[in-house]
């Protein structure tokens, strides 16, 4: 087990010389409400560089918007050129949001606050955190689909999150939590889950070109 999983169930306290942050999660649960969901794409942490753009003020940014995450390519090159614009002053955040309400899609991390290592990206430098129970019984489980973009730290804390939402818990037990690398690097066999019985992990061994094309049609079959 990692470090960040070991924290899962302590909660957030202070930690000398890190920073406070929060996920974008309070910025769009209001609006899942009001729309139709049918996937909900479920990560840890948004990583420094994805939380604030360059030269702009804190919280510019939004999840996946880190200059190396490739996950809006396996959604929608619309989400692409979105981020790309947001990343170079051009564009919102809320270019991004429309695009992903357009296709039925919810964003969320399972962390709300915490406290982290400053201009680290990695999860075992989130510190101490708390979990976000609440945005998580905003939904139907009974209709959409969900899927862990590449952490096993992100899988074991939604099922911790389960505990407090009987139709996610449901989606545990079913097995229908699927779980998909960001990245071509993301997901290994060394990395293999003691539960897997509970994942549907996307395997990467061949090589990094045809890894990318497993990638995008994993992200395809998923997003039907």
């Amino acid at each position: 087990m990692s470090a960040f999983i070991d924290r899962i169930t302590k909660g957030l306290i202070a930690k000398p010389g890190c920073e406070f942050v929060h996920s974008f999660n309070i910025e769009v649960k209001e609006l899942y409400k009001n729309n139709e969901i049918n996937y909900l794409i479920v990560g840890t942490l948004t990583p420094p560089d994805g939380r604030t753009m360059p030269g702009r003020e804190e919280y510019s940014g939004f999840f996946y918007c880190s200059s190396q995450n490739k996950q809006y390519e396996y959604i929608d090159e619309k989400l692409v050129a979105a981020k790309n614009n947001l990343r170079e002053g051009k564009g919102t955040k809320s270019d991004i949001i429309q695009i992903l309400l357009n296709k039925r899609i919810a964003l969320l991390d399972v962390v709300d606050e915490a406290y982290v290592k400053p201009g680290s990206s990695s999860d075992n430098d989130i510190k101490s955190f708390s979990l976000d129970i609440s945005s998580f019984k905003e939904f139907d489980y009974s209709r959409i689909k969900i899927i862990i973009t590449n952490s096993l730290n992100a899988y074991f804390a939604l099922k911790e999150i389960s505990n407090y939402c009987p139709g996610l818990s449901i989606m545990f037990n079913e097995g229908k939590v699927q779980l998909i690398p960001q990245q071509v690097r993301g997901y290994t066999k060394k990395s293999e889950d003691p539960e897997k019985k509970y994942i549907k992990p996307y395997y990467i061994s061949d090589s990094k070109g045809k890894s990318i094309d497993k990638l995008k049609q994993a992200w395809e079959n998923a997003l039907k």
